[in-house]
């Protein structure tokens, strides 16, 4: 009723008069006017009064008051003059429409005109007001029955008898009934356990009541009584439909079982391939290293892994976490790649609004994602040195503070650092800490380079073949002998990430399982063909020079060294794990 009313209110005069009229002037002949009416079907009529003021004043007059002054035989102008002041009611062109049927209410009959300035600008008889006011409540009822079946949950509306006198779609989506099958019967009769007969017995509120109809159909009931002056005159239920949501949630159930397999199954593919397993040797200094590696990873004592780019220190520091049974994370974190202003949020995080752009709610730092870890600092020669101390301060506190924060954490991380650098040069120069490099210096593992691991090339190039071949789905192809040998000859600058990438394109090149020459890259060829050249000319053999080369300066340098390994390889500028091989490779004992 409420609708029904802020309609009413909103709707003017101006909205439902009739404003198609014929206007004449009280000096017309009556029966010139009755003849005018009755050319156009008209019962009303307006007519205009000029007064002496010039101001305009006009007035109404249907066909019984036509009726009326023929048979007193007056003019229009003595009717209107004699009635001017009783003739009829008014209203304002922008009056409500509320006034027009206060009017009614109050038993008034006649037509009603309606004025602007003075000016009828259109009539409003009573009986249109009612059509109006009908066709306001089938539209209301049209409306209201739009809105209850546009609503998702399902609506049942009862009487005081609890018969049902609403019932919506999503009631009838819901139960299976139509709304010609329910309406006007009890709701217990469709519906024995119904809940409105007992609300409208009681007149209490029940909320969010678990319901199952039905197999396979669940549902939360809400029910209101509906009070009018104290009495209860019905009662409302609102049903909402839980099924899919049952059903999601058991879906989701199932789901998260499933991940937890899933996410078992990935961890143990992952800790499988990057495993010690994984990293193969022919090369017994290198083999030594892998066991060596094997045999600290239990410990929680930091480890720097040296070597040229490309020798494997990503894959050494996977398997030693791995190894090691820790439950955390790897979180591996490239110091070369981070800018040197958001080093330190990266590392250690920031509070919420600590710096322009930042997140309001804050981010946890690498740091604090490797608790219970590892974590992996390569590139740790390109840490600034204006965040070597705060490294250290981790290193022996086991303490991190985000950025912007006051407050501390505790955190149980093992560190593992690699570089392709020269630690000591970079100490001499400045550029790295002291005590940052003899904390990190814990264990030194140092990679050789794959130049000096011939060896292994042959075996990592079948590997390779085969773990590409199964990745792409195609047929294992197979490397010629000449071919091989000029894998084993380069220098791999690269080392077995180049060496790896290549294995890539040879097998992404193949076809029908066939290899060509032209799948080797041109610099490849070039240092073949160039090695080839000097080996050839004047019966030079620069592999025996080369080697006669290296055995003298490994000689000269454990000289000067006094037989000290690790001064020979500092002078001589290689790991000492290189310096082993080279002495083992060349007989050199001392």
């Amino acid at each position: 009723m409420e609708l029904i009313n802020t309609i009413i209110d909103n709707v003017k005069a101006k909205h439902i008069m009739d404003n198609k009229i014929i206007k004449v002037c009280k000096v017309h002949n009556i029966f010139n006017v009755l003849k005018l009416m009755k050319e156009h079907k008209v019962n009303t009529i307006v007519v205009i009064d000029y007064n002496t003021s010039n101001d305009i004043k006009d007035f109404t007059l249907t066909s019984e008051d036509m009726i009326s002054i023929v048979i007193e035989g007056i003019s229009l102008e003595e009717y209107i003059c004699r009635n001017s002041n009783s003739l009829y009611k008014s209203i304002c062109i922008e009056d409500s429409v509320s006034k027009v049927m206060d009017l009614v209410k109050e038993g008034y009959s006649k037509v009603i005109p309606v004025y602007e300035n003075n000016r009828i600008k259109g009539i409003i008889n009573p009986k249109d007001v009612a059509i109006f006011l009908n066709n306001l409540l089938l539209k209301a009822n049209d409306l209201f029955t739009k809105i209850l079946d546009n609503i998702h949950d399902a609506i049942c509306v009862v009487d005081k008898e609890a018969n049902v006198l609403i019932w919506n779609k999503s009631a009838e989506n819901l139960y299976k009934i139509s709304k010609e099958e329910i309406y006007c019967k009890k709701i217990q009769e469709v519906f024995p356990s119904a809940l409105l007969p007992k609300v409208v017995a009681e007149g209490n509120s029940y909320e969010n009541i678990f319901n199952s109809p039905r197999e396979g159909c669940y549902n939360i009931i809400s029910a209101k009584p509906l009070i009018d002056n104290e009495q209860v005159i019905g009662a409302v239920s609102c049903d909402k439909d839980i099924t899919e949501l049952i059903r999601m949630a058991e879906l989701l159930n199932k789901t998260q079982s499933n991940l937890q397999v899933l996410e078992s199954e990935v961890s143990s593919l992952n800790e499988s391939r990057f495993a010690f397993s994984q990293i193969i040797s022919n090369n017994n200094e290198f083999n030594e290293i892998i066991e060596f590696s094997k045999n600290i990873s239990k410990s929680t004592i930091n480890v720097l892994i040296t070597g040229e780019s490309g020798t494997g220190k990503e894959v050494f520091a996977r398997a030693i976490h791995i190894e090691s049974g820790r439950k955390g994370y790897f979180v591996p974190i490239n110091c070369s790649a981070i800018p040197n202003e958001l080093m330190e949020s990266e590392l250690f995080g920031y509070k919420g609004g600590a710096f322009t752009g930042s997140s309001r709610e804050g981010r946890a730092g690498k740091f604090e994602l490797a608790h219970n870890g590892t974590i992996f600092l390569d590139e740790i020669g390109d840490m600034p040195i204006s965040m070597q101390p705060k490294i250290l301060r981790v290193i022996e506190d086991g303490i991190i503070t985000r950025v912007g924060s006051e407050n501390s954490t505790k955190i149980d991380v093992r560190i593992i650092a690699a570089t392709n650098k020269n630690l000591r040069k970079l100490m001499d120069e400045g550029l790295f800490r002291k005590d940052l490099y003899y904390r990190l210096n814990s264990i030194l593992i140092e990679l050789p380079p794959l130049r000096e691991r011939k060896e292994d090339i042959s075996l990592l190039v079948n590997k390779f073949i085969k773990d590409f071949c199964i990745s792409y789905g195609t047929n294992i192809i197979e490397i010629p002998l000449d071919v091989m040998n000029i894998l084993i000859n380069h220098h791999w600058e690269g080392n077995i990430r180049e060496l790896k990438n290549l294995i890539e394109r040879i097998v992404i090149l193949s076809k029908h399982s066939k290899f060509d020459m032209s799948y080797l890259p041109s610099d490849i060829m070039r240092n073949h063909q160039k090695n080839n050249s000097l080996h050839t000319k004047d019966n030079i053999d620069l592999s025996e020079t080369v080697n006669n080369k290296e055995r003298e300066l490994i000689l000269k340098a454990l000289k000067i060294a006094n037989n000290n390994k690790r001064k020979a390889a500092e002078i001589l500028n290689i790991p000492r794990s290189t310096l082993y091989f080279k002495m083992n490779k060349y007989g050199i004992e001392i």
